[in-house]
């Protein structure tokens, strides 16, 4: 029997050396934490349309193709499952990110990498450490 794991695919949105935040609310999943727009990879999506399609859900902006570039994949195993982050990268795009899904997000924020927010989800912090090492895979068991 072959078994499926979620892939799940974030993207760093950069303007000005800082990264763009949303809190997540009202999910049941990590509500209260910030965490970088992005979501689940639906069947017969690649990578960067996926980072596209939910930067435009969650941000309300557009990115071209050739603009997302990948940042880290961090392989993860612990109590709660098995999957993969893929972290992409852009620092060019359409309109001002804001907050599009207030259903599912209440606050956004622009914030300094070196100063992330209390309660910034654990993979960013451990995405920003591997692309400043020159890194960009790493796997996690929590």
């Amino acid at each position: 029997m072959r078994h499926t794991f979620p892939v799940i695919v974030h993207t760093v949105l950069w303007r000005n050396g800082h990264l763009w935040l949303l809190r997540r609310a009202r999910t049941g999943f990590l509500d209260g934490w910030w965490a970088l727009p992005g979501g689940h990879l639906e069947p017969g999506e690649d990578i960067v349309d996926c980072a596209r399609r939910e930067c435009r859900e969650e941000a309300g902006v557009e990115l071209a193709r050739d603009a997302v570039q990948p940042f880290a994949v961090l392989p993860y195993r612990g109590s709660g499952g098995q999957g993969v982050d893929f972290i992409m990268s852009c620092d060019q795009f359409g309109g001002d990110p804001h907050l599009a899904e207030p259903h599912k997000f209440d606050a956004v924020c622009w914030s300094d990498p070196n100063s992330l927010p209390a309660q910034t989800v654990p993979y960013l912090s451990q995405a920003l450490a591997l692309h400043a090492r020159g890194d960009w895979f790493q796997e996690f068991h929590g």
